[in-house]
């Protein structure tokens, strides 16, 4: 700060300052007789400052000067550059971003999002001299814009320059083990159960057919989920089903069931059972079957008495 000296006789100057708008002022600094010019410290401060200066000697105190205003706002720090975008990670949904920091007295630094030329929003923050974050839950096939400003006890400062990134995103991989459970004849309801293979799927979509028709809709169910049951399956009619994972790159390949005729299913039970009966059978034959029932017998007994 500098001023005009209109005294010949000064012994020195007094420069003093208010954070009040002039109610309270406070001595800043002195300088010797003939000095017109002083500088001072400037400390982080809310509030604007008002500075002025007098002429001291033997005889008293001169009138005060003209009053100034140092603006609150030169204390803000200064905005950081050179915003960068790094390695995007499909999988982590992950963006790594880097900027320049130019002030010295940031207390911390906030990144702001806007998604699809959204409102901007806070993403996250980072401590004093930080130059690096990793930005979080960032999907693929959507517009990003990305910008970083600095803030200490004062205000902020101005935004960094923003940028902008489409990350890529993969079509999901394909289902496996595609396998058919429990038959429910009554209900007409057919276990099915598969593995998920992908971690950008939104749904999987089910399709099935009859014989040698068509492939028709069966359902479509949500990310991560791997059992439905097929309903209305019908006894002795030859069924197949196939499912695949989508998002919004695409669908993954089909993953096909085994045919299913509940015909066959009652074959098996049938070979089964006459499978049963003959070993039982033949125990009896070995073992003598008076003596099995007589040891069977008791047993009940000692069980239900």
């Amino acid at each position: 700060m500098s001023w005009t000296d209109n005294s010949l006789n000064e012994d020195y100057f007094v420069v003093e300052y208010s954070l009040d708008g002039g109610s309270e002022w406070r001595e800043a600094a002195r300088c010797g007789k003939n000095d017109n010019v002083d500088v001072l410290a400037l400390t982080k401060r809310s509030a604007d400052c008002l500075y002025r200066v007098y002429a001291v000697n033997a005889a008293g105190n001169s009138g005060y000067s003209n009053t100034v205003i140092v603006p609150a706002t030169v204390f803000k720090p200064a905005a950081p550059t050179n915003f960068t975008l790094g390695a995007y990670n499909e999988e982590a949904r992950t963006l790594e971003m880097s900027w320049t920091d130019n002030s010295s007295d940031e207390d911390y630094f906030v990144v702001e999002y806007s998604k699809n030329g959204s409102d901007w929003k806070v993403g996250g923050r980072v401590g004093a001299d930080v130059t690096a974050r990793i930005g979080y839950c960032v999907t693929g096939n959507n517009e990003w814009a990305f910008r970083v400003y600095a803030v200490n006890a004062v205000r902020r400062s101005e935004y960094s320059n923003v940028v902008s990134i489409v990350p890529t995103l993969s079509k999901p991989a394909a289902p496996t083990n595609f396998t058919i459970g429990a038959y429910d004849e009554e209900a007409r309801t057919l276990e099915m159960s598969w593995t998920d293979n992908s971690f950008n799927e939104t749904n999987f979509r089910l399709e099935y057919k009859v014989g040698n028709s068509g492939w028709l809709s069966a359902a479509v169910v949500k990310a991560d989920v791997t059992f439905r049951y097929a309903t209305q399956v019908r006894p002795n009619i030859t069924y197949q089903w196939r499912v695949c994972a989508i998002n919004a790159a695409g669908a993954s390949e089909w993953t096909y069931s085994e045919t299913f005729n509940s015909s066959q299913l009652q074959a098996e039970e049938e070979k089964y059972g006459d499978a049963i009966s003959n070993a039982f059978a033949e125990f009896l034959a070995e073992e003598g079957e008076d003596d099995f029932w007589y040891e069977f017998e008791n047993a009940l007994a000692k069980r239900f008495k």
